[in-house]
């Protein structure tokens, strides 16, 4: 036995039930054995226990080795270099006198310096005097060329510039540029005043004011330097002093005037760059490329929405399931806490829409999920027809439950310093701590700068809860490396019939890191194979990075939410947790093929970045996405009638060579089926099981009865409803006649039970958009 060995962590963690008596008389011969060895064994002990892994015991006693080696050589250099200075000034028998001889001596050693170096100019008269002139033109020159910038259309201005007294050659200059002034590059003077709103004009206004003062207060330098310079010669002798005070003084004068002027300058810059972030263009802002939104660092990843596809073009539509629901939350977030409307990138549909539980049919027989369909008219537009696809997934009984090897990989940069962030996240933890059973354990993980073990897998809810509540923010942001270490912590205490699943919290803010985002996104995929699986929590709005999370979460065949406070933390760890952490069904895909005689064009709502290429339906090495147990999946489709009007717009011209779309659709071609001619639709659904690699196939054709949307069910109104609010908030061109009226007719209508809430509280969400989109002050931010 060694100290390395996990006996003696267990011993000296206060753990001794786990050791055999036998082991634990070992493990105390081993510590009294050395006294050295037994001080360093019980350090590293006293860490463990402090919630220190072995990595960080080992790089604390090599930094605690480093710094004393260094320590020594700083200590051993001074007293050489103090040695040296002291063998020269030994001989001084004076040193001790007077105080005053040293300064003294210095003095006069450098006036007779500046002496010597002004004897050696003197035979160059002429080139001196000619620079001194140039520099004079120059100076008198630079007031000129600003003048006629600060009044370019004021005739007085104009008439001077023209005068022989001043007269310089116009000189085009580009618009100072923002580095340049904050660099104290280009003085504050030259701003383009106009340019600049009231209030930054007034502040531009101060700064100039400052900056005249400091102008003056470099006069006033100058007099001192020279008064100084003064005082030094007269301890001394000599003209050779005064001449080298007289140069001396205006060089003083002007380096103290640079200092005390570059916080005007710096005031300049600030106001001309605030200036041209807000200066408006028409009825929106104008902001610099690399600020997405004011004050903030929000990634969305800008969608492009789906458009009408003609059948005969496009008989089939294919897409990889969506179980993520971030972006309500998102949207949620903007419209009540920062009272303005989302970037169009943080609207999908398909996630608003899933977001709710609907009450579809349970399964039947082995199927891991059930299938209804149904069609009415599109409330937006009454001539086409709206067909909703809904799905729902088996339910686990609590005693069928597996248990949970669950590693916590916890963010604690200085990014989630903010209440809305690890505090939240601490809490929310908490609460899902509360709802594992006995037999699952958690480790957390937590980087930043750097990334550690703090917990290893326990089920120990004391411990686990004392690991939550000492984390601490600060460092950067080193994402790649906490996720290796969190996804190695997982596949060493892997449970075979278990539910392996790593949970990243974060806010996505990964500024540090070798490993490429192609690298690590192989990583979460090559461990989602292994049935570790990744589930993403997002927390905070001010530099969130939906686009990276989203990825992420797509990769380890997982799901992604934001919690943006503690009521969604307890819907998606209490309600939802079955939904956010056991699989029932992985790489679900879905395939519509639509009759020719029935459909002219259809569109996909939502979805945009889970299409799929048709062949990719059959190919089971393509990814798609996760269905947990009791979740419900809906999608929606606008349909164009076959006897219709066809859509303004088309892809491609009309095939010369090619059936005409009635020749499709008029069956004199190949033989159809007369009991499928009636037919509007089939739905075809791939899955695997989650210990499996070979997809099933599930097949649901769909009859439209042409009902009207008045008589659907509360069902399809409410995701109705909630499509058009989405399309209101990403202003879609093809939103036909939605409105906020509509939004909430649909959503009362459809409220139904509403067990937990949530659609009361969509209602609230609705009003609070309505309002800001009418009240027209408020723009929706950029992506």
């Amino acid at each position: 036995m060694n100290p390395d060995d996990p006996k003696v962590t267990a011993f000296l963690l206060g753990e001794r039930e786990l050791l055999t008596p036998e082991e634990a008389e070992e493990v105390e011969s081993l510590l009294a054995g050395n006294p050295a060895e037994e001080e360093e064994i019980c350090k590293a002990g006293w860490l463990l226990r402090e919630g220190f892994s072995r990595e960080e015991i080992h790089l604390r006693e090599e930094q605690r080795r480093h710094l004393e080696k260094t320590a020594r050589t700083l200590f051993s250099r001074e007293k050489e270099e103090s040695r040296g200075v002291h063998r020269w000034l030994a001989w001084l028998p004076w040193r001790q006198q007077s105080p005053f001889l040293t300064p003294a001596l210095a003095g006069l050693f450098f006036s007779l310096l500046v002496a010597l170096v002004l004897d050696l100019l003197r035979p160059f008269p002429s080139p001196l005097s000619q620079e001194r002139n140039s520099f004079a033109e120059t100076k008198q020159s630079i007031p000129v060329i600003v003048a006629e910038r600060e009044t370019k259309s004021s005739p007085a201005s104009a008439s001077s510039a023209s005068s022989p007294s001043t007269a310089t050659a116009p000189i085009a200059s580009p618009p100072p540029r923002a580095e340049n002034l904050v660099a104290g590059l280009i003085p504050s003077s030259t701003l383009p005043q106009e340019a600049l709103p009231p209030d930054v004009r007034a502040r531009s206004r101060e700064a100039a004011a400052a900056q005249s003062s400091a102008h003056a207060s470099t006069e006033g330098a100058a007099a001192d330097a020279g008064g100084f310079a003064g005082a030094v010669t007269e301890g001394a002798t000599g003209t050779g002093m005064k001449a080298g005070a007289e140069v001396m003084a205006p060089l003083v004068g002007s380096l103290s005037g640079a200092f005390m002027s570059s916080r005007s300058h710096l005031e300049a810059a600030r106001a001309y760059a605030s200036a041209r972030r807000s200066r408006p263009v028409g009825n929106k802002l104008e902001r610099d490329s690399d600020q997405r939104e004011s004050g903030n660092r929000n990634a969305f990843d800008a969608v492009e929405e789906n458009r009408f596809l003609q059948v005969y073009d496009h008989p089939l539509s294919t897409f990889s399931a969506d179980v993520d629901t971030a972006s309500y939350s998102i949207i949620r977030r903007y419209l009540l806490d920062e009272k303005h409307l989302p970037p169009k990138g943080a609207v999908r549909i398909e996630e608003l829409i899933n977001y709710f539980p609907y009450d579809y049919p349970r399964p039947k027989g082995d199927d891991p999920f059930s299938v209804s369909v149904e069609s009415a008219s599109c409330p937006w537009a009454p001539n086409h027809r709206l067909v909703r696809i809904g799905i729902k997934a088996r339910e686990l009984a609590r005693e069928a439950v597996p248990p949970g090897n669950l590693v916590f990989l916890i963010d604690v940069s200085g990014s989630m310093a903010m209440p809305n962030k690890l505090p939240l996240l601490r809490k929310s933890l908490d609460y899902l701590v509360d709802r594992l059973g006995e037999k699952d354990q958690v480790g957390i993980v937590v980087y930043a700068g750097a990334s550690g073990c703090v917990l290893l897998p326990t089920s120990d809810k004391r411990k686990i809860r004392q690991a939550l509540g000492a984390l601490e923010t600060g460092g950067s942001t080193n994402g790649a490396s906490g996720i290796e270490m969190a996804y190695d912590l997982a596949e060493k205490n892997f449970l075979k019939d278990g539910n392996n699943r790593v949970i990243l919290a974060t806010d996505g803010d990964w500024n540090v890191g070798t490993a490429s985002q192609s690298d690590l996104m192989d990583l979460i995929a090559k461990k989602a194979k292994k049935k570790i699986y990744l589930t993403v929590l997002g927390f905070g709005m001010d530099n969130l990075n939906d686009s990276m999370l989203v990825k992420l979460a797509d990769r380890g065949n997982g799901n992604y939410a934001y919690i943006d406070n503690l009521q969604e933390a307890h819907k998606v760890f209490g309600a939802d947790l079955h939904k956010t952490l056991f699989t029932v069904a992985k790489d679900v895909k879905f395939q519509v093929e639509f009759n020719p005689r029935k459909v002219s064009a259809h569109r996909l709502i939502g979805y945009e970045k889970r299409r799929l290429a048709k062949e990719e339906f059959n190919d089971d090495a393509k990814d798609a996405g996760e269905i947990g147990a009791g979740h419900t999946v809906t999608a929606l489709y606008e349909i164009i009638p076959a006897d219709g009007k066809e859509p303004s717009h088309s892809e491609v011209d009309p095939l010369k060579y090619q059936p005409s779309p009635q020749e499709n659709s008029g069956g004199s071609g190949a033989s159809v089926d007369p009991a499928v001619l009636n037919e509007l639709l089939t739905v075809k659904i791939r899955y695997k099981k989650p210990d499996e690699e070979k997809s099933q196939r599930l097949e649901f054709p769909f009859t439209d009865r042409g009902q009207g949307w008045e008589k659907s069910s509360e069902e399809f109104r409410f995701v109705a409803a909630v499509a058009v609010f989405g399309q209101l908030l990403k202003k879609s061109p093809l939103k036909g006649q939605s409105n906020w009226k509509l939004v909430r007719r649909l959503a009362q209508e459809g409220q139904g039970k509403d067990p937990y809430g949530y659609r009361s509280s969509f209602l609230a969400l609705v009003e609070r958009a309505g309002s800001l989109q009418a009240d027209g002050t408020e723009e929706e931010m950029e992506d």
